[in-house]
């Protein structure tokens, strides 16, 4: 579990989720996440803020190879996350260190809404075949 409550998680996420130990990786075992977060009205100034406090304990972790937080410059109040990880592991191990939590928790009164993709990058020949 990622430490959000059910009412964020996604439909079949965590089913989705959880089968990701079972697929194998075309390229290495890094995972790239993606997560994207919907402040309330009027709450994107306070979010950003918190989001921002969990980013620099984060990239210090050892199985973190990148942690971006961005601001969507089309729509107010939406910030996505694109972190990469050595494997599952260090994302579990990343799920339950003290910073992430005190993020979400501090973070959960401002959400809207959340959505989280667990990505693996596909090899692509360089010369595809015609």
């Amino acid at each position: 579990m990622d430490g959000w409550p059910a009412s964020f998680a996604e439909p079949g996420l965590q089913t989705w989720a959880s089968t990701i130990n079972e697929q194998e990786t075309s390229m290495s075992d890094e995972i790239r996440v993606v997560a994207i977060l919907q402040a309330k009205p009027g709450q994107g100034a306070e979010l950003e803020r918190v989001l921002r406090a969990g980013v620099a304990p984060s990239r210090a972790e050892a199985g973190c190879l990148s942690y971006e937080l961005h601001r969507d410059i089309d729509q107010e109040g939406r910030f996505v996350f694109v972190e990469t990880w050595a494997d599952r592991a260090a994302i579990e191990t990343h799920r339950q260190m003290p910073h992430y939590k005190t993020m979400i928790n501090a973070a959960l009164e401002h959400v809207l809404e959340r959505q989280v993709c667990l990505l693996s990058a596909i090899a692509v020949d360089s010369q595809p075949a015609l």
